[in-house]
């Protein structure tokens, strides 16, 4: 269900942005994926596709780019890239959860503006 209020959130961001860009359709929207999270992008696809029947944003394509999230572990010093496990690969102690960011975040979309070419919004 984590998923379902992370897509939501998302979702709305995108319509909201189209709207000011005067958009009449969504192409694409990308999404951050932090490298430490467990969410499923097949399930936030699925959600997505459901939660965007009759908005500007039915048919648009997602795509994820995951965000590298890194920490120098506080026990033995090893610098590392964080993943699902939220643990040093050498120690095994805890990573800080304060420095891992948003799991899933709006990085850009992509709109069709009336009688004009797709553009890109950030």
């Amino acid at each position: 269900m984590h998923e379902l209020g992370l897509t939501e959130e998302v979702l709305v961001a995108a319509l909201e942005t189209a709207r000011r860009a005067g958009a009449r359709a969504i192409s694409q929207v990308v999404l951050a994926l932090s490298s430490a999270s467990h969410i499923d992008p097949e399930v936030v696809r699925s959600h997505f596709v459901a939660m965007s029947r009759g908005t500007l944003a039915e048919g648009a394509d997602l795509v994820f780019h995951v965000r590298a999230v890194e920490q120098v572990c506080g026990n033995c010093g090893r610098r590392f890239l964080v993943d699902e496990e939220l643990a040093c690969p050498d120690c095994g102690a805890p990573v800080n959860p304060h420095t891992l960011g948003a799991e899933l975040t709006l990085e850009s979309i992509e709109v069709v503006v009336p009688d004009e070419m797709p553009v890109h919004e950030r």
